[in-house]
């Protein structure tokens, strides 16, 4: 592919602890993407650009030099662990096991305490976008 003038990208979704945990199982890529994107390692080391781009939303990252382990996610400062805190003191269960860039959250589509996903789509959603903060969902999970 090189000898082509191509690049070869890696991207994943995965949290940052599964995919450095499996990274030596593959291929040696020029580019590398994962927390869907909230990471980017360019020839093998962070791409601190780009790291650069999400300081104020995430506070610290390892791409940035922060020694790890990182601190608890309710104890990080930026945006993004702003809203985890929001999220987790209004009843809702985030996730940040792994992450640096992102939390998930699993909701199921009924239930009995109302917090479903159009709940979360109705009253969380308009809420992160007034912290410049987007999410994804797929299969019920939201990242």
């Amino acid at each position: 592919l090189r000898a082509r003038g191509l690049l070869f990208v890696l991207i994943s979704g995965a949290r940052s602890t599964t995919y450095l945990s499996r990274r030596n199982l593959l291929p040696i890529a020029d580019f590398e993407v994962f927390e869907g994107g909230g990471r980017i390692w360019r020839s093998g080391r962070p791409d601190e650009e780009w790291a650069s781009l999400f300081r104020e939303f995430v506070g610290v990252s390892s791409d940035l030099g922060s020694p790890l382990p990182l601190p608890e996610p309710g104890n990080r400062p930026g945006l993004l662990w702003d809203a985890f805190r929001i999220m987790h003191d209004e009843g809702w269960y985030p996730d940040a096991r792994g992450y640096e860039t992102a939390f998930r959250l699993t909701i199921p589509l009924e239930a009995a305490d109302g917090r479903n996903l159009s709940f979360f789509e109705a009253h969380m959603l308009p809420r992160l976008a007034k912290q410049r903060l987007l999410s994804a969902v797929n299969l019920g999970k939201v990242d």
